[in-house]
């Protein structure tokens, strides 16, 4: 069925709806193994032909470049980009129609939103001629993990959109002809993953893509049940932070190799991991990737800040400069040994939001906890709670090993890294709470004045 569904029935399908899936799928795949240089002098076409559009057709940036004197002609300088505010989340809600363009003939819009499981959901549209993209790039970055279309995978998943267009008649239909199964992360008690279990057994996928905080709860009951999944050729974590621990825990539980992805469902597929597993590859012919100080001024190679994405196909609502929520680092550009000229992203640590703060304004991000919580037996799962500068609250799942002595040397690194005076309370708990959108939040900063960031919800 998969030979047949990839060779025919799917190219088929799309020829009858002429909707560009054809030519995405071969461009992208063509794309990959362009040099490095190639691909930049693409992205860099394709950036200037979006300002352009969008400083003569949207009422924002039309406006935005009025007051800044950039002239929306043929070129805009690296200098005048640069210039450009990052588009935040307030700015969207705020300016939602001024951000639609006035010139959408042979194109049209398909509202979207975010899950919004850190806060209000972000709503904005997706233009027709990009979707075919979003799509092609996803399937490019799942077929370096072994996985070819008509494969069965199987989704372990909880964005709230994403579970209702399968639970509909035409997802349940569209599930059965591609081979997808989606699975929901909601609910992970023991019953409902022995569930799970036995679903996958009977279904033979070849991918598992989830979410890393459930996909680790799920590895971790697999293991003590004795389970492994023959048919699993890799596994692909997407839709928040995957930490060292997890990857170990997860590849040990499965016996197959874990594919870091990076993405959102405001910009799609943002970077994944290919074979090589060094560094994220950025779908650099899709997307501008940018990484800045807190001045806004960019990051050398290898210094984490702010991520911010530009979106070269959506010209009907354009993302430009679009402040994700999400911090990382470019890497140096270096030759892959996959042979792909896709550069890489070095790292991504987690949402904006996702930062301990200390009232010496020391910023303390997700590396450090998982790396002290995991540095001694006793937590099966943690989760680090902040609603004040002076002290943090660490909720946990115990697991054997735990004794006060470790709670004791926990606290003592903590307040060696953040201050003698640094509160620290460990609460025990059955259970970590999820999101709305079933995921695991590693840190929860509840400080008022954290940025604005509703996260990322990839696909």
């Amino acid at each position: 069925m998969g030979v047949l569904l990839r060779n025919v029935l799917f190219p088929a399908w799309h020829w009858a709806k002429r909707d560009g899936v054809n030519q995405a799928v071969r461009e992208l795949e063509r794309n990959q193994w362009l040099s490095t240089q190639e691909l930049l002098d693409m992205q860099q076409r394709k950036l200037t032909s979006l300002l352009c559009f969008a400083g003569k057709n949207v009422p924002y940036y039309r406006r935005l470049f009025h007051d800044l004197g950039i002239r929306a002609d043929s070129l805009v300088s690296d200098e005048d980009f640069l210039r450009l505010p990052p588009l935040t989340k307030h700015i969207i809600r705020r300016e939602q129609d001024s951000l639609v363009s006035e010139d959408l003939s042979g194109n049209g819009l398909m509202s979207n939103s975010t899950s919004g499981s850190t806060g209000e959901a972000l709503r904005f549209y997706t233009d027709f001629r990009s979707l075919p993209y979003r799509k092609a790039s996803l399937w490019r970055s799942d077929s370096w993990t072994g996985w070819r279309l008509g494969d069965r995978s199987v989704r372990l998943w909880g964005a709230h959109i994403d579970q209702k267009r399968a639970a509909e008649l035409r997802g349940k239909l569209h599930g059965w002809v591609t081979g997808d199964r989606f699975l929901s992360s909601f609910d992970l008690s023991a019953s409902r993953m022995d569930q799970y279990i036995e679903s996958i057994l009977a279904f033979k996928p070849v991918l598992l893509v989830a979410y890393p905080g459930p996909l680790e709860q799920f590895a971790i009951h697999c293991r003590e049940r004795g389970v492994r999944f023959c048919s699993l050729k890799a596994i692909v974590s997407s839709a928040e932070t995957l930490w060292p621990h997890q990857r170990e825990i997860i590849e040990e539980a499965f016996g197959v190799s874990i594919f870091n992805r990076y993405g959102s469902r405001e910009v799609a597929h943002i970077a994944s991991e290919c074979e090589a597993h060094d560094g994220l590859h950025i779908s650099v012919d899709r997307l501008l990737v940018e990484v800045v100080d807190e001045e806004g001024r960019p990051c050398p190679r290898g210094e984490v800040g702010e991520i911010l994405v530009t979106d070269l196909d959506n010209f009907g609502m354009p993302l430009i400069r679009y402040e994700i929520g999400d911090r990382g680092a470019l890497a140096e550009q270096r030759p892959c040994s996959c042979g792909r000229g896709l550069p890489h992203l070095d790292k991504v640590e987690g949402r904006t939001l996702d930062i301990v703060r200390t009232l010496d304004g020391h910023r303390i991000g997700g590396t450090f906890w998982t790396l002290l919580l995991r540095s001694r037996p006793g937590l099966r799962q943690f989760q680090v709670i902040q609603n004040s500068l002076d002290g943090v609250a660490i909720n946990f799942v115990r697991d054997a090993g735990l004794d006060r002595a470790v709670l004791d040397y926990f606290t003592k690194r903590i307040r060696e890294y953040c201050g003698q005076d640094f509160k620290v309370d460990f609460v025990e708990k059955p259970s970590i709470d999820l999101t709305g959108s079933g995921k695991v939040r590693l840190i929860v900063s509840n400080l008022t004045s954290q940025p604005d960031s509703t996260g990322a919800d990839s696909r």
